[in-house]
């Protein structure tokens, strides 16, 4: 009896899985879902120690996949990215814009690279 039993949830677990088993590729979420997830950051503000101006420095949202794939070592509750030698959650500034306190216009900081990758860490692992 109880082989017969073994064999029939075998038969009902290969008929199921056939159903189970749909072809499903990448789909996007609606509009509403990647409105919430894809946003903007607000920038960063420095300021001169005059008050006149300030920096503002601008991060993406989510790091890139180049990013994400970078080479990590661990090192008593470090990571560290061994090619660039600062730590491998570093946020990078991708942008940098100076304004007026007074004013409401921003200017663009000229002669960046074109995907800048600016980074605040000044820890360097020897």
């Amino acid at each position: 009896m109880k082989n017969y039993i073994t064999l029939f949830v075998l038969f009902l677990a290969l008929q199921f899985s056939g159903w189970t088993q749909e072809n499903i590729t990448y789909q996007k979420p609606s509009a509403e879902i990647l409105a919430l997830a894809d946003y903007e950051r607000t920038p960063s503000v420095s300021m001169d120690t005059k008050k006149e101006y300030m920096l503002l420095s601008y991060r993406n949202t989510y790091k890139s996949l180049i990013d994400l794939n970078q080479e990590e070592m661990r090192l008593a509750g470090l990571r560290i990215n061994p090619v660039i030698n600062i730590s491998s959650n570093v946020t990078y500034i991708n942008n940098l814009k100076v304004r007026k306190i007074l004013d409401k216009n921003e200017i663009q900081v000229a002669g960046l690279p074109q995907n800048p990758r600016i980074s605040s860490s000044h820890q360097r692992i020897s």
